[in-house]
């Protein structure tokens, strides 16, 4: 059960750093720390299926999309 909750882990943190650097066209740097652990936190729960504790605004989190027109 260890292996499959790091996996999982491991799953999530990759995807929030995905996430992060698809929009930011960089990793998190250090003073990035505190916004990239609230996307990380967005993510488990957002792959956990469960109703989110709270909203999150995923586009402030990481930014305004420069896709955006």
């Amino acid at each position: 059960m260890t292996d499959i909750k790091n996996n999982l882990e491991a799953a999530v943190s990759d995807m929030a750093f995905r996430l992060w650097e698809e929009e930011h066209k960089h990793p998190p740097k250090a003073s990035d720390a505190e916004s990239f652990l609230v996307l990380v936190a967005a993510c488990r729960e957002a792959l956990s299926g469960k109703k989110a504790s709270k909203g999150y605004n995923l586009a402030k989190m990481v930014g305004e999309s420069p896709h955006k027109g």
